[in-house]
């Protein structure tokens, strides 16, 4: 995972072997790290301020990938495929009507 955080999360540039891809702008990126992409990209935003009183909006991080992560490796299966059997059985539900 370390070799992922590289480059400000980015990863490190992708080998082009078979010249697939243009020279620059492909990364090994980890699919779980666009959280922390947009929070470092956000913090580098030329119109911030620490001062809450002059802020426009402000950012909370979370980061959905990290935290999905948990579920995915080293529990059961109901365990993990809890929360997208509940997206898919309310979709459905909501979808015929019954409450």
């Amino acid at each position: 995972m370390c070799k992922f955080t590289t480059n400000a999360d980015l990863g490190p540039p992708l080998e082009n072997v078979e010249g697939v891809f243009s020279d620059q702008g492909w990364y090994a990126t980890n699919q779980f790290a666009v959280d922390v992409i947009f929070s470092n990209r956000m913090k580098q935003y030329k119109c911030l301020t620490n001062d809450s009183s002059l802020a426009a909006a402000i950012s909370v991080p979370f980061y959905a990938g990290f935290d999905v992560a948990r579920y995915l490796w080293g529990y059961n299966i109901s365990t993990r495929d809890a929360a997208s059997l509940e997206l898919v059985i309310g979709s459905w539900i909501g979808l015929s009507g019954i409450s």
